[in-house]
């Protein structure tokens, strides 16, 4: 027979774990989620990956964990992103100063000793943006379970923006903003991500990728020997006179004040119109991202049009409220279903862009237009902007063909009527 205090243990264990079972079923699942709520509401990014990765491996078909790892991995890649800024002396407090509450401030402060800024740094940090939002996509594109839900309070999200910085939420952003108004219906609001939105977020990292990717098949030393230094503390430049100048602006700053940095701006516009392409091969990786957001927003609607519940839905189908309590409607799904399909006939080639000086030249659009598939696949040697909006950069890539939907007004005419002005927006969203 066993002792009354083995006894008692063993009942206790029993219940714990009985508890356990009938409180999984209840909120599906619920313990994986509360565990990655928990590292996401803490700042604990670094600790929740660690944590999550070691407990999927365990449990490789365990698709809740996958899916909050994945969303902690994308928190993760933000994280890495402002932390290298502040590394590298970013300047937040004397650029964005003069507009920033003092709260702020204190939230976003400089380093106190940065690293010098140069275009190796950038690359750096751009490529490993790049690394972790892949690694991310890479997380979610294997879940397979149709029945996945996380729950979650965006505003509670915590990351810590500085090394030695303090966790930054939504929530105590907007109440230093704008004090205390909604701050309980901030704090409150809730989101029940499911299938759809795992396709949603990695559509949207894959939107991520390919901006890295395009960013660095650029050369832009040029434009970081010139302007960096508004926006970072020590630079390396062979202008080393730049770094000698007063760049602080503050509340006492007058119009003068101002003229050495419009002139700065104007000189790296300048540049910006034709910044040389150093990585060429860089452009089909970014295609390939963006073939593969265009993929993940078809794929999105399958799921959510699927959806019967009703619970906190980021992006609703026509049946469903939403938490942003927007109406969603079957004639805006179709229509911006129909505006992936040929957003991806564009980047596969089979539909051209107009030639703009062919509608000006003859009044309407002839078969003659731009193959951007061809774009990606041969860049020119710069980005050259003048030369496009001119037209000659694009002779190249002219030839004959099907035009896109997109040149027809009556399908631009059928946009502006299910979307209006809100079109954009709307596009945002959806992804």
């Amino acid at each position: 027979m066993y002792a009354p205090h083995t006894l008692n243990r063993r009942l206790a264990s029993s219940t714990a774990l009985f508890a356990m079972v009938v409180l999984s079923g209840f909120s599906c699942k619920a313990f994986t989620q509360e565990t990655a709520e928990d590292y996401l509401y803490k700042g604990a990014l670094a600790k929740g990956e660690t944590a999550l990765t070691t407990k999927l491996q365990a449990s490789p078909k365990d698709d809740q964990t996958r899916f909050a790892l994945g969303v902690i991995q994308f928190g993760r890649a933000l994280e890495h992103l402002l932390q290298d800024l502040n590394r590298h002396g970013f300047l937040t407090e004397r650029t964005f100063g003069p507009i920033m509450e003092p709260k702020l401030r204190e939230l976003f402060p400089d380093h106190a000793d940065p690293q010098v800024f140069r275009n190796e740094v950038f690359r750096k940090m751009v490529q490993t943006w790049i690394d972790d939002v892949t690694k991310a996509e890479s997380t979610l594109a294997a879940i397979t379970d149709p029945d996945v839900k996380f729950h979650l309070k965006p505003a509670l999200i915590q990351f810590v923006p500085t090394e030695n910085g303090n966790p930054v939420n939504a929530a105590k952003l907007l109440e230093i903003m704008f004090g205390q108004t909604d701050n309980d219906a901030i704090v409150n609001f809730g989101l029940t991500l499911d299938r759809g939105d795992v396709h949603w977020l990695r559509g949207y990292l894959h939107l991520q990728a390919a901006v890295g990717e395009f960013l660095l098949a650029h050369d832009f030393n040029a434009i970081i020997e010139v302007g960096a230094h508004r926006v970072f503390e020590n630079v390396k430049t062979p202008h080393m006179w730049l770094l000698k100048e007063d760049r602080n602006i503050d509340d006492n700053s007058n119009f003068d004040d101002f003229i050495l940095p419009l002139i700065d701006g104007v000189a790296v516009a300048t540049l910006a119109l034709d910044i040389p392409i150093d990585e060429p091969m860089r452009f089909m990786t970014a295609l390939d991202h963006l073939q593969g957001t265009i993929e993940n927003g078809q794929e999105m609607w399958k799921h959510i049009l699927a959806e019967t519940d009703d619970e906190n839905e980021w992006i609703p189908n026509p049946k469903q409220t939403g938490s942003m309590g927007v109406a969603v409607s079957q004639e805006m799904i179709d229509t911006w279903r129909e505006t992936l399909t040929e957003a991806k006939r564009i980047f596969e080639g089979d539909k051209l862009v107009p030639f703009w000086r062919d509608y000006l030249h003859a009044g309407e659009p002839s078969e003659r237009g731009i193959n951007i598939r061809k774009v990606f696949e041969n860049p020119p040697e710069s980005l050259a902007i003048v030369l496009w909006i001119q037209g000659t950069a694009a002779t190249t890539y002219l030839e004959r063909g099907n035009i896109t939907e997109f040149a027809d007004e009556e399908f631009l005419r059928r946009i502006n009527n299910v979307f209006g002005s809100n079109f954009f927006g709307f596009a945002a969203w959806f992804n």
